[in-house]
Formats: structure tokens, C-alpha cells, sequence
């Protein structure tokens, strides 16, 4: 929710909704344009490559929003070897980190075998999320 409330745009919706599964439920938070985009997902990926390449400020937060969805679309695994398999050695070499609430140690080893660098089991750790921060990307200046 406070990536919503930082990030959204005006004039854009948010929707909330419950989901159960099992004996747990699970909020879904969607934070949506104004109007429905009119390109692919190719494209859409594209353009979050090239402004992820040339920001440098803190960001918006529309990369995980973007990586979120293609996630959801395809499924994590897919969507890592989907990106293990790009042209483009930097994008291909980004690192990636699967955060899922499946810890059993054959969910580790898929996530392994499927090219994603850490896995880290909800409910998130603090500690746990920087050191792996720390560790795929090096210590915050």
C-alpha cells in the first residue's frame, strides 16, 4: 500500500481484492492507468529496459509493478528463463529473486534450475530481503 500511495499517478485506479487459497487469504493491490495501454507486453518491457537503463534517481517503483505482472502472466519460472534467455547479456545477467510463500526445499531447487539467484520465503525477513540485496547487488553507498 505505500508504494501506491508514493507512486500512483492521478488519475490512475487502485483496486484491492481478496483472494483465498487454502485456509490463508491473499490481498492483491492493482494500481491501473487511466486508460488501457495500447501496446504489447514486448513493448511495455522494452520501454521499462531502456528507462531503467538511463535513470538514475531513486525511481518510481514501475519496474517491479511492470515485472509483477509479467510474472503473474506467465508464472516466476517462466518469466526467469524468459529473461535468462534475452540478446542482451545485461539484461539477461539482471538479478533476480524469487519472494513466495512455497519453502519447501524442492521450491528452492526449481527456482535454482529455473535461473533465479535467491529465494526468500514469506513472511518477509528485513534482514533476510538486505543481505540478499546486499549480496546480488553490493552494499548501498
Amino acid at each position: 500500500m505505500s508504494n501506491i500511495c508514493k507512486y500512483a499517478m492521478p488519475g490512475t485506479r487502485v483496486y484491492l481484492t481478496t483472494e483465498r487459497e487454502g485456509d490463508t487469504a491473499r490481498m492483491v493491490v492493482r494500481n491501473i492507468s487511466r486508460y488501457p495501454l495500447n501496446i504489447s507486453a514486448d513493448e511495455l518491457t522494452e520501454r521499462f529496459v531502456r528507462g531503467d537503463e538511463s535513470r538514475s534517481t531513486e525511481g518510481s517503483g514501475l519496474g517491479l509493478a511492470i515485472t509483477k505482472r509479467l510474472v503473474e502472466e506467465m508464472d516466476g519460472y517462466a518469466a526467469a528463463r524468459a529473461i535468462r534467455a534475452l540478446p542482451d547479456e545485461k539484461q539477461a545477467s539482471v538479478p533476480i529473486i524469487a519472494v513466495t510463500a512455497n519453502a519447501f526445499s524442492e521450491d528452492v531447487a526449481a527456482t535454482t534450475a529455473a535461473g533465479i539467484d535467491a529465494h526468500i520465503s514469506k513472511p518477509i525477513d528485513a534482514a533476510v530481503l538486505r543481505q540478499t540485496l546486499e549480496r546480488l547487488m553490493g552494499p548501498r553507498a
